[in-house]
């Protein structure tokens, strides 16, 4: 859908709206885990944007490349794309994507294995979601900091930002967040001998994997529904196409008929009235 919404927009030529379509394209392809394909369309995006001016799309368009070489395991170009995304933000002002460009400079980091620099950029990200309220945003910049706690070794200090971070989930209903923080949860009372709290995480973890598969598996089967429903229309439109071929074949070899028939007919015609047209010619010299 995305891409006849595309096949418009570029006979329309609307270049706003074909940046658009290239960001909507690419984000599905992340989605299906299509890096490659997905950074292609990012680029044709950030192109668009860049051409007419549009800063705030740049950013975002940024954004996505760095995500995209981000997974695909490229951190330092993933880290220039996104703070050359976080410097247009801030020129906006738009406080949400700012914490949101803050906290994937902070994977880059730790990914990289720059775990003060992570927890600089996360605890600034977490001070903004604070800020104007984000409480899902709050939520996951917990779960971050106790990442870099839990590999520095800081266990009492990631206790803290996991339980947060689990309260936080269970009160605005998160699962996939309330699923990591337990599971952390669980390691971290296991590691320091707390086996009671260690039982309860444990379990929490294993109802919301189990409820997050569960999920997984009706889209599955949403998608696999819509896969059929496409598949089985593309093979009744083919059938309709054919149909309607062979009747336009059949209407054309039926006018190529009429039409051999009438020009035979004509030359049936002229060779008469040529005939006895001579007849009369030689009727009158007799």
């Amino acid at each position: 859908y995305h891409q006849r919404s595309l096949k418009i927009r570029e006979d329309i030529g609307d270049k706003r709206d074909i940046a658009m379509s290239y960001n909507n394209i690419g984000n599905i392809y992340t989605e299906q885990g299509n890096l490659e394909e997905a950074l292609i369309y990012h680029q044709r995006s950030l192109k668009i944007k860049e051409d007419i001016g549009d800063k705030r799309g740049i950013a975002y368009s940024l954004n996505n490349i760095g995500q995209s070489l981000f997974r695909q395991g490229k951190l330092k170009e993933a880290l220039i794309y996104h703070q050359r995304s976080l410097k247009i933000i801030n020129q906006l002002g738009e406080n949400k994507q700012i914490a949101y460009s803050l906290n994937n400079i902070g994977e880059v980091y730790q990914a990289q294995g720059s775990l003060e620099e992570a927890l600089i950029y996360y605890k600034k990200s977490l001070k903004i979601r604070k800020d104007i309220g984000d409480k899902h945003g709050i939520a996951y910049s917990f779960y971050n900091i106790g990442r870099i706690y839990k590999d520095q070794g800081n266990f009492q200090k990631a206790l803290t930002s996991y339980l947060d971070a689990h309260s936080i989930a269970k009160d605005i209903k998160v699962l996939n967040i309330i699923s990591r923080s337990s599971q952390s949860l669980y390691e971290i009372y296991k590691e320091t001998g707390k086996y009671k709290q260690a039982l309860k995480m444990h379990e929490i973890y294993l109802v919301t994997k189990d409820t997050l598969a569960t999920q997984d598996a009706k889209e599955a089967a949403t998608e696999l529904k819509y896969q059929h429903h496409y598949e089985t229309k593309a093979k009744v439109d083919s059938i309709d196409n054919l149909r309607i071929r062979q009747v336009k074949d059949k209407e054309i070899s039926r006018q190529r008929q009429q039409s051999y028939f009438l020009y035979g007919g004509l030359a049936l015609t002229l060779f008469f009235a040529a005939f006895i047209f001579n007849r009369l010619r030689l009727t009158r010299r007799q």
